[in-house]
């Protein structure tokens, strides 16, 4: 007996280090991993319509992937081109205006004039130099931009390499999801009844989220976009796509 204790600990402890160097060895690819199989939940009625007609697995799964590599870059891909068209008409704007005013530093004192003489109403405003304060902030603006500029390239060679490990793992889902589903229902301790209730719980769980957040977001963006355009603020399209962005966060 003791013997047989000494091997089940054992057992339990290689077994706890085997899983250990396993979520090591996946947790750089876990982010993409868990993309694709929300992406897979998402999709999968249309690749089951899509499966239905053309009957080849294979054919399917990559036909599916190639639609939701659609789906994404296309919207993407036009309202980056709307996004650059209203940065193009707010930089000239600025440019235009600072022109005016001598200078961005002028154009931007000359802005904050009236919010300040409206707080120096309740509050001594007479030590502040918007003048330095502005010329201290644009300095250290330029510093962070050239600071991050090999960051950013270095996240886009990450993007590119997370997003072609997301869309093999996806298109190995839509060609396998049933098999694999069938197979970790079957090592779960609970009724076939169960299992689909539990299975289909979290897909509406996850197929709600998605919609829901997608769809709040974009409402909001598009209320804000209307609202700057009735007040005739510029570039409603670029702020109505920055909001949207944000609302996906949590707290923001």
């Amino acid at each position: 007996m003791q013997k047989k204790r000494v091997t089940i600990i054992f057992l339990l402890v290689l077994c706890g280090c085997c899983l250990t160097l396993s979520y090591l060895l996946f947790a750089p690819f876990l982010y993409p991993l868990l993309a694709a199989v929300v992406i897979a939940i998402v999709f999968h009625p249309v690749h089951a319509r899509i499966l239905k007609l053309i009957g080849r697995p294979g054919l399917a799964a990559l036909i599916s992937t190639l639609l939701v590599v659609l789906i994404i870059i296309v919207p993407a891909i036009l309202i980056l081109i709307a996004v650059l068209q209203e940065v193009s008409g707010l930089i000239s704007l600025v440019d235009q205006k600072s022109s005016e005013s001598g200078g961005l530093i002028p154009f931007v004192t000359k802005l904050a004039e009236r919010p300040l003489g409206w707080l120096g109403q309740y509050i001594d405003v007479s030590s502040i130099n918007i003048r330095d304060a502005l010329r201290g902030r644009l300095e250290g603006l330029s510093k962070f931009l050239l600071a991050e500029l090999g960051v950013l390239v270095g996240n886009l060679s990450s993007f590119i390499f997370n997003a072609a490990i997301a869309l093999v793992t996806l298109t190995f889902l839509f060609r396998e999801g049933r098999s694999l589903r069938r197979r970790l229902g079957a090592l779960i301790p609970l009724s076939p009844e169960q299992v689909e209730t539990l299975f289909g719980g979290i897909e509406n769980t996850i197929i709600g989220t998605v919609y829901g957040g997608l769809v709040v977001a974009a409402f909001q963006g598009a209320l804000i976009s209307v609202g700057l355009w009735v007040f005739g603020i510029p570039s409603p399209i670029l702020w109505g796509v920055v909001a949207a962005f944000f609302a996906l966060l949590p707290v923001v």
